[in-house]
């Protein structure tokens, strides 16, 4: 590969030092071109890993949020069964009353009833609160569910980051297979128009 050089004299060979001069450039330009390529990818691996944590961090929150919420449920179904419990123990006590107190059956009866609105009342709190917390433990799988995933993400994009923070420290031509005077292999040809420096003058372009 002859490099094209303007400012070379017509008819001229190209001497072994200005073609090894032309290589040189033309691989300084796209060992360039590769390191910043490396540092793009890791700045966008940063941004990506940055997201991912705040969003595993607000998981977190929402799960603790979560817990507490449950946690207060159960101690409310807690005392609602407690109540229910003291409930029915007067409600057995009025009944044995009214069996023996007949005289006051009516109010006794009056009593009873109001008793037994209360307890269906308490029965009905206890069906909504267990209801509460059966969604309250499906909304706390799923949010656990989702931050494992997200552990996950972040442990591949952690592998990722070190990956490519090793591919940006290791030099672009020592991964090249050159010959005596060839180009390296993934050496990109300049352009006509950037002479010697056609790689390297377009990356500063970008």
């Amino acid at each position: 590969m002859t490099t094209n050089n303007p400012f070379r004299p017509p008819f001229s060979a190209e001497t072994p030092s200005q073609r090894e001069k032309d290589l040189a450039d033309e691989l300084k330009g796209a060992k360039e071109e590769i390191q910043a390529k490396n540092q793009r990818e890791l700045e966008l691996l940063s941004q990506l890993l940055e997201a991912k944590t705040s969003l595993l961090q607000t998981s977190q929150q929402r799960e603790q949020r979560l817990t507490t919420q449950l946690q207060k449920v159960k101690a409310d179904l807690e005392t609602t069964q407690q109540h229910e419990k003291t409930l029915t123990a007067q409600l057995e006590k009025w009944k044995s009353d009214f069996e023996n107190a007949q005289t006051r059956e009516k109010e006794t009866a009056t009593q009873v009833q109001l008793l037994k609105k209360t307890l269906d009342a308490a029965r009905e709190r206890e069906r909504l609160a267990n209801v509460n917390v059966d969604k309250i433990k499906a909304e706390l799988g799923l949010s656990k569910t989702r931050e494992k995933n997200l552990n996950s993400e972040i442990e591949q994009l952690k592998q990722d980051l070190e990956a490519s923070n090793g591919q940006a420290q290791t030099p672009g031509f020592k991964r090249a297979r050159t010959d005596s005077w060839g180009p390296p292999a993934h050496t990109p040809t300049p352009s006509k128009r950037g002479g010697r420096g056609g790689a390297h003058s377009q990356f500063r372009t970008q």
